[in-house]
């Protein structure tokens, strides 16, 4: 299992999509503390009347939201309460999974490696690895852009950070296990990264929330991976913060058993 892991990563590193989704989030970051310098601080304000922008948010709100979150509640602004981070990583790993069917690298692997099991836990391994690589980096990119616009939010303090990213890895690794359910099912790109766009934006959970909340039926809305990424704590003050992390767990055990068992059904 370790020889195909290590060939999936060495796979993934040449994967281009990884390098044009991140580069997209980097962006979609930029773009957020932009703005927020251009609302919040006074030379941003001047600038934005000489361009011509009216600013009709509310700059105090705004100011004590972010004075009280710090880094960490520009960073989920940016791209994570909207979905946008789920969206793109799960495109990463839909196309990544719907190669192996394009170029037969599948069938090679059955070949050498009877235990179908093992291909699903090496790309489980691999897409967890991606998103711990990704957060790190994408936090770590937002703390420099923090510097840039001179320090205009204070850093979050480590402990709140690391409980954050933590709770987000374990949704996203959960994610990742029901986009590579949908590849193993489906075996094309299309609907893989349709669902990825789907899901992962949170538009089929806010649909169907809206629909059954006709007859009060929301409320499984707070179980979804979706909800629990847009909506979950930034920091840890109970035991029911820890839901994200439970979620996550059963999610993808779930979901990695469902695609196991119907991959060893299938003819490759």
């Amino acid at each position: 299992m370790f020889n195909l892991l290590r060939m999936d990563l060495y796979r993934l590193i040449r994967c281009k999509s990884i390098y044009l989704c991140f580069g997209f989030l980097v962006l979609a970051l930029y773009l957020c503390y932009w703005l927020f310098y251009l609302s919040y601080s006074p030379e941003g304000r001047e600038s934005a009347e000489k361009m011509g922008m009216i600013m009709t948010t509310n700059v105090e709100q705004i100011l004590e939201e972010m004075e009280m979150g710090g880094t960490l509640a520009l960073f989920r602004e940016a791209t994570m309460d909207g979905g946008v981070y789920g969206t793109m990583y799960g495109i990463v790993v839909a196309l990544f999974v719907c190669a192996d069917f394009k170029g037969g690298f599948i069938k090679n692997s059955m070949a050498l490696h009877r235990k179908r099991w093992k291909y699903i836990a090496s790309k489980l391994m691999a897409a967890s690895i991606l998103g711990f690589v990704y957060l790190v980096f994408y936090y770590g990119i937002g703390l420099l852009m923090n510097l840039w616009f001179h320090n205009m939010v204070p850093v979050t303090g480590w402990g709140d950070v690391l409980f954050c990213l933590a709770r987000v890895w374990f949704l996203m690794t959960a994610f990742a296990a029901l986009i590579i359910m949908i590849c193993i099912f489906t075996r094309s790109t299309t609907v893989g990264v349709c669902g990825a766009v789907l899901l992962g934006s949170g538009l089929i959970v806010v649909i169907l929330a809206s629909f059954m909340a006709n007859f009060r039926l929301e409320g499984w809305t707070q179980y979804t991976i979706y909800y629990n990424m847009a909506y979950g704590p930034s920091v840890y003050s109970s035991a029911g913060d820890l839901k994200g992390f439970a979620l996550g767990m059963v999610f993808f055990a779930l979901y990695s058993v469902v695609s196991a068992v119907s991959l060893a059904k299938q003819d490759i």
